[in-house]
């Protein structure tokens, strides 16, 4: 378990990207959303689009999950591994959207689960974590 969280928060490190949004001063991380399943057979090495696309807005500090299709209800668990604080939220996929507050300059690891069972995960960190200077 250890081995996947460190490959998925190396995976966030790596492939972060930032688009400006509406607003100049505000920047949009896309969040790096894999469905963590066992596959039933070997010979489908070919990888699914996530029906989940994540964002983390730091400007005020809310992580945004969009949902390309209905899902039906889904629980959230976001753990802050900076101060090891865990939130859970649920809500339906059907509003398309949903918001979540972070606090900044920590490091999150997220588990979404839907209501037939799959799982998601995200790994991302907030605030000035990403400026070097």
């Amino acid at each position: 378990m250890r081995k996947v969280l460190f490959a998925l928060l190396a995976l966030t490190f790596i492939s972060q990207t930032y688009s400006p949004c509406k607003s100049k001063d505000e920047t949009l991380v896309v969040l790096i959303v894999l469905e963590n399943t066992k596959p039933s057979s070997s010979t489908n090495r070919s990888l699914a689009q996530c029906p989940i696309d994540g964002y983390y807005h730091t400007l005020t500090n809310m992580v945004e999950l969009s949902f390309k299709s209905n899902l039906g209800n889904v629980f959230v668990t976001l753990d802050n591994m900076t101060t090891g604080e865990t939130y859970e939220y649920s809500g339906s996929s059907a509003a398309g959207v949903m918001m979540m507050p972070v606090s900044s300059n920590s490091c999150y690891t997220m588990n979404i689960t839907t209501e037939s069972g799959r799982v998601f995960t995200t790994s991302f960190l907030t605030g000035d974590v990403y400026e070097d200077e």
